[in-house]
C-alpha cells in the first residue's frame, strides 16, 4: 500500500455510495506501510473484512481471491489494492470478485505500473488503464472506469505511478435482484459460504491440520492403481493409506504403499463392505477420504483445500470432486445438474465455477466426509448407489454436501475397462450390470422415498453462458454432419445413376448373349442331325445329293458340307468332327 492508493481509497469512499460489508484481498500489513494500509477506519460502523493467504496484520480471515469462499451475492463492496499483481490469473480473480459482490455492488482496484518488482509470494503484471479495463470488462463488470495516477505526488515521473479502476456488477432481471433487500451488514452471515466474522482468529498451520485417512478398496486393475497412487503422492501431504485386497495381485506396490492399515478379504466382498471394513479402521480420525483406485487428481495441495473448508464450515458433512444438484422422485440422477471439472467441450457446463458447489449428492470416486459415525448401507447390494446414499445420510442429519472444483479425471467414468466388465463381477451381480442397477436404485428409492425429489445448490449465469457455448458447438457439429449427409447423398446419387447406366449395358449385352445361346442351340441340333444322317448313310452306303460345298482354310474344297463332314467323320471319328463343327460355329456367331 501507497500513500497514493490510500488518497485514492479516500476519494471514493467520499464520492461513491459504497455498500457494505467491504472485503479487501491482500490486506496484510506489510511493515514499513502501516500508515497507509489501515483502511477500515475510513469505512465507519461498515463491516469491514481483510483476507490474504496468510496471517498477519489487517487479516481476519484466510482466502484466495482466485478460489473465494464467499457466498456468490454475499459482499458489497470490493477492495482489490496493489494485489492484482501477485495473482496468477487476474481474470480469474476478478470473475470470482464479480460474483461474491451483490447487484450493485462495487469493485475497487489498483496495481502499480512503475514499482520495482516484488514478491509476495510472486510478481506477475503491470497494467496500464487500458489494460486494467480490459481484465476487468472480461470478468463480467460493466460502468468501468481506468485511470493512472501518481505524477501530482511524484512529478519527476516520466510515467503514471499507479493504475486504479472502479466497476459495478449491473443488477439483471431474474432471482439475482431478489436477493439485494435482503443482503445487508446485519444478515448477510446467512449467504455467506465462510465465517468471514471470525476476526484474528487465523486457520490451523498446514502442519497443525488432522491428517486424512484415505480408504481404497483393491480388486485387479494394478496398473492404473500404481498410476493413481503414483499421481496421489505427488499432489496430496497429510493423508495415510487404508487398503482391502479384494483381489490384487501386485504385491510389491502394497508393500511400497506402507500403509496403515491393510485388510485382506479371501473373496471380492465388493466396494461397499470394502470401503466399510476401511472405516472402521480409521477409527476416531476427524476426517476420512475414500478414493478409487482409478482416479488421478491433478492439482497439488488439493486436500489442504477442502480439510480447509470443512474446518471453516461444520455444517458441511461430505465434500467429493464430483456431485449432482438434483436427484428426481424415482431416484435418478439428473444428469444435466452435474458439477465436475471437465475439459469436454460437449459437456463444458459441468465445470463448477466456484471453488465449493453444494450439491445433493457426490460421487464416491474421490470424496472426504466429516467422520461422524455414517456406514455405507450393504443392504443396497453390492455396488451402485452407495455414494448416493451416503450422501443422503449426511442431508436428512442436517449437514451439506458440497463439490469441489479440482482437477481429476476418472480413468473408468464410461466403465470401459471397468471391473464391472469382468465376467466375475457379473456372475456375483446375475449377469446383467444394467439389470443390477436399476435393482439397487429401486432399494434406494424405497430408502429415501419420503425425501425425494432432492435438489440443492443452484447455478448463476454462467452455466447459461457455457451452455449457450456447447448448444452453438453442438449446432456448429450437426451443420457439419447435415453437410456431410448432403454431400453422401449426392455421391450415392451419381453412384446409382451411374450404376443404371451399367445396369442398362449389362442388360444389352446379356439380351445378345441370350440370343446368340438361342442360335447356337438351333445349329447344334441342326448339326447333331446333320451327322446322325452322314451315319444313317454311311451305314447304308448311299452317297449324298446335291450339298451346298464349304470351304475350309487350307483343305482341299470338297463337293459339299455333307461330304466333307463325312469326310472328317471316316477320317477322325464322330466325336472330333462334332467338336470341330462346333468350334466353328462359335467362330462364326462370335463375330457377328
Amino acid at each position: 500500500m501507497t500513500e497514493v492508493v490510500f488518497e485514492f481509497i479516500e476519494q471514493q469512499v467520499e464520492k461513491l455510495d459504497l455498500q457494505g460489508p467491504v472485503v479487501e484481498f491482500g490486506s496484510v500489513q506489510v511493515e514499513g506501510q502501516e500508515q497507509f494500509a489501515g483502511l477500515r477506519d475510513l469505512f465507519g460502523d461498515v463491516e469491514y473484512i481483510g483476507c490474504d493467504l496468510l496471517s498477519g496484520p489487517g487479516v481476519d480471515v484466510i482466502d484466495d481471491m482466485e478460489h473465494s469462499h464467499f457466498a456468490p451475492a454475499s459482499v458489497g463492496t470490493v477492495l482489490c489494492l496493489e494485489t492484482l499483481e501477485h495473482v496468477m490469473h487476474p481474470v480469474d480473480a476478478l470473475r470470482e470478485a464479480y460474483r461474491i459482490l451483490i447487484p450493485g455492488g462495487t469493485l475497487i482496484v489498483s496495481i502499480p505500473f512503475s514499482m520495482p518488482p516484488h514478491g509476495y509470494p510472486s510478481d506477475y503484471w503491470r497494467m496500464t488503464p487500458e489494460g486494467l479495463e480490459i481484465v476487468i470488462r472480461e470478468a463480467g463488470f460493466e460502468q468501468i472506469e481506468t485511470w493512472a495516477s501518481g505524477e501530482e505526488l511524484i512529478p519527476a515521473l516520466p510515467h503514471p505511478f499507479s493504475t486504479f479502476g472502479v466497476a459495478h456488477k449491473v443488477p439483471s432481471p431474474g432471482v439475482e435482484f431478489r436477493f439485494t433487500d435482503r443482503l445487508t451488514a446485519r444478515n448477510v452471515d446467512g449467504y455467506r459460504n465462510s465465517p468471514a466474522l471470525r476476526k484474528k482468529e487465523m486457520l490451523p498451520a498446514k502442519n497443525e491440520r488432522p491428517s486424512v485417512p484415505f480408504v481404497v478398496p483393491l480388486y485387479r486393475r494394478e496398473e492404473e492403481t500404481r498410476q493413481m497412487f503414483a499421481q496421489l503422492e505427488e499432489v496430496t501431504d497429510g493423508y495415510s493409506l487404508v487398503l482391502i485386497d479384494n483381489g490384487f495381485d501386485d504385491e510389491g506396490l502394497i508393500g511400497e504403499l506402507a500403509p496403515e492399515a491393510l485388510i485382506r478379504n479371501k473373496e471380492n466382498t465388493g466396494v461397499t463392505a470394502a470401503i466399510n471394513l476401511g472405516i472402521e479402521a480409521c477409527g476416531d480420525a476427524p476426517y476420512i477420504g475414500v478414493l478409487h483406485a482409478d482416479s488421478l487428481i491433478f492439482e497439488q495441495g488439493w486436500l489442504e483445500h477442502v480439510v480447509d473448508f470443512l474446518e471453516r464450515r461444520p455444517d458441511v458433512g461430505i465434500v467429493g470432486l464430483c456431485g449432482w444438484r438434483s436427484i428426481d422422485q424415482t431416484g435418478e440422477l439428473q444428469m444435466e445438474t452435474t458439477v465436475y471439472q471437465s475439459e469436454l467441450p460437449n459437456v463444458k457446463s459441468y465445470m463448477p465455477t466456484w471453488r465449493f458447489s453444494e450439491v445433493a449428492m457426490v460421487d464416491g470416486f474421490v470424496l472426504v466426509m466429516r467422520n461422524v459415525g455414517f456406514r455405507l448401507d450393504e443392504s443396497l447390494g453390492f455396488m451402485h448407489y452407495y455414494d448416493l446414499d451416503l450422501s443422503m445420510q449426511y442431508l436428512e442429519a442436517g449437514y451439506r454436501a458440497y463439490a469441489a472444483n479440482i482437477d481429476c479425471n476418472h480413468m473408468t467414468v464410461s466403465h470401459w475397462g471397468s471391473t464391472r466388465k469382468t465376467d466375475a463381477y457379473l456372475e456375483q451381480i446375475g449377469g446383467d450390470d444394467d439389470a443390477y442397477y436399476v435393482e439397487v436404485r429401486g432399494r434406494f428409492w424405497r430408502k429415501w422415498r419420503h425425501i425425494l425429489p432432492m435438489t440443492r445448490g443452484f447455478t448463476e449465469e454462467g452455466y447459461a453462458y457455457m451452455r449457450i457455448e456447447e448448444m452453438a458447438l453442438q449446432i456448429e457439429n450437426m451443420d457439419r454432419q447435415s453437410q456431410e449427409h448432403v454431400r453422401n447423398i449426392a455421391e450415392m446419387r451419381a453412384y446409382l445413376a451411374g450404376l443404371e447406366v451399367e445396369v442398362e449395358k449389362r442388360g444389352i449385352e446379356l439380351d445378345k448373349a441370350a440370343r446368340y445361346a438361342r442360335e447356337l442351340e438351333k445349329e447344334y441340333a441342326r448339326v447333331a442331325d446333320i451327322a446322325a444322317g452322314v451315319q444313317r448313310q454311311a451305314a447304308t452306303g448311299v452317297e449324298p445329293g446335291n450339298i451346298p460345298v464349304i470351304h475350309s482354310d487350307g483343305e482341299v474344297p470338297v463337293t459339299s458340307s455333307l461330304a466333307k463332314i463325312r469326310h472328317y467323320v471316316s477320317s477322325e471319328g464322330i466325336l472330333a468332327t462334332i467338336k470341330r463343327t462346333m468350334a466353328y460355329l462359335r467362330r462364326k456367331y462370335s463375330r457377328r
